[in-house]
């Protein structure tokens, strides 16, 4: 459960929420509930369903969510801009940026926002390759990091602001959602 600004804080983006493995329910007062299996389902079924959700929002090198000791395994380096709080990466063309490295700097974006001598209130991405920044930008949106390219003249061009997937939820929250539909 994740609650108010604070509580939310912990995720990567609360887009994470919208786009897991899990039934999501939300609530009054800024509260998030995460449901990852079947109520109804036999143990063996639960697991199967329950496993990809804790992995997904787990801590580990692909979850979306940050413990408050979170250690980074890669420094996210990058020119800090002061006038808009932004750490801007610029990525070589060919370069792959792990999941693990997305989510340092999400850490790094979390514990900015802190600091009062450098605050961090964005991180960007400058793909060199436009096919590199399309390679990435799911995932990069999925953890509210901004995701910019250049066009073939040569114009810096954001891209992850016009993004907006619909989420796809496996088979068994489809089906809870569409009993709670017909029972609503």
């Amino acid at each position: 459960m994740f609650v108010g600004d604070r509580g939310h804080a912990q995720l990567v983006s609360r887009r994470w929420l919208d786009h897991g493995p899990w039934l999501l329910h939300r609530f009054a007062d800024d509260i998030s509930l995460i449901q990852f299996h079947d109520l109804d389902a036999d143990p063996a079924t639960a697991l199967a369903q329950a496993l990809p959700g804790h992995c997904r929002l787990g801590d580990n090198d692909t979850g979306g969510w940050l413990r408050s000791r979170y250690t980074p395994k890669y420094e996210t380096k990058g020119l800090y801009v002061a006038s808009d709080q932004t750490l801007r990466i610029v990525v070589a063309p060919g370069r792959v940026i792990s999941e693990r490295e997305m989510l340092d700097a999400c850490a790094e974006r979390l514990v900015g926002r802190y600091n009062a001598e450098k605050p961090i209130r964005v991180v960007r991405y400058a793909f060199i390759d436009p096919d590199d920044a399309q390679r990435h930008l799911h995932e990069m949106w999925l953890r509210d990091l901004e995701v910019w390219t250049f066009t073939s003249n040569g114009k810096e061009i954001r891209i992850d602001d016009t993004y907006d997937p619909s989420p796809t939820p496996p088979e068994w929250v489809r089906r809870l959602r569409k009993a709670e539909e017909k029972g609503a």
